[in-house]
């Protein structure tokens, strides 16, 4: 893996669209998913095979549809652990490396009658040296190419001004194709990042919903997982309960170091539990085949 491929979709509803996400990101080589409008309840599955999924659902109000919520999947061979921020947006993290940097990765989403606090956009901004936080902030500026500007879209170019230490990116084209009569398409889907000169977006035209899906191309590789030699068998019963008694701790992350350490200690875990519920095939004895002059 020399780089590293990330898929940011407003799924608008992820019931019974997850096989052509799985289509999409089989495709397209996908290694993170961030999904955002869920629409998830806490019964819900939300599974793609070879992925760990994180997820926040928006709690439900009495008698309707459940809505908003988001969701990231990993590849299952990266480092990485779940970061839990606080902030009054649906808002889902993790933190992993990235080439030699750790990098705070959030899918986000805000209904468009919901305000904006600069204390969550600080939350999600600060307290890491790298950050990618991507979804539908429902924020309209030209700055990313939309064709007016809303009040979301002043206070987050406010915000992005006065830091100045990262940047709003979006693709150059729309990436939300209302249903609803007489409203144009516009870009909603938009990128907060430090990384911005190691990566590039590209608009997808595809998948069912009225947002597009937007690939994150970053041009670094993650850390990952070497995976188990082919001449053994894990038993992987075993390894999930001794990975479920002994789970890390969570706490709050005040530092890219502290991140950095959790991520080593998540690693040793799992490799210590690999070791200790592995065990070498039965190697089948073979009759060597002399050459013919031999013979």
């Amino acid at each position: 893996m020399d780089e590293l491929r990330i898929l940011q979709w407003n799924c608008n509803g992820i019931t019974n669209k997850t096989y052509e996400l799985a289509e999409f990101t089989r495709k397209n080589k996908i290694d993170i998913i961030l999904l955002g409008e869920t629409r998830l309840n806490k019964t819900a599955p939300l599974k793609l095979p070879n992925y760990y999924t994180y997820r926040t659902d928006r709690p439900p109000k009495p008698e309707c549809p459940s809505s908003g919520g988001t969701a990231i999947l990993v590849k299952n061979n990266i480092i990485h652990e779940e970061i839990f921020i606080k902030t009054k947006l649906d808002s889902t993290t993790i933190a992993m490396a990235i080439g030699a940097k750790t990098v705070r990765v959030s899918a986000v989403y805000k209904s468009p009658g919901d305000k904006i606090e600069i204390k969550d956009i600080d939350a999600l901004t600060n307290g890491t040296e790298s950050f990618i936080i991507a979804g539908d902030l429902n924020a309209k500026h030209p700055s990313w190419h939309s064709r007016r500007t809303n009040q979301t879209g002043k206070i987050l170019l406010d915000h992005m001004e006065r830091n100045g230490q990262y940047t709003i990116c979006a693709p150059d084209s729309p990436t939300h194709f209302p249903f609803i009569p007489h409203h144009n398409p516009d870009v909603l889907d938009i990128t907060l990042t430090n990384l911005q000169q190691d990566m590039t977006i590209s608009n997808f035209n595809d998948l069912s919903s009225d947002h597009n899906p937007i690939l994150i191309t970053i041009n670094k590789s993650p850390k990952t997982n070497t995976p188990p030699l082919a001449n053994r068998r894990i038993n992987w019963k075993k390894f999930k309960a001794e990975m479920t008694m002994h789970p890390l701790k969570h706490q709050a992350i005040t530092n890219p170091k502290e991140i950095e350490d959790n991520i080593e200690k998540l690693t040793k875990s799992i490799q210590k539990a690999l070791s200790n519920n592995s065990s070498l095939l039965n190697q089948p004895n073979r009759t060597p085949i002399s050459p013919e002059y031999i013979k």
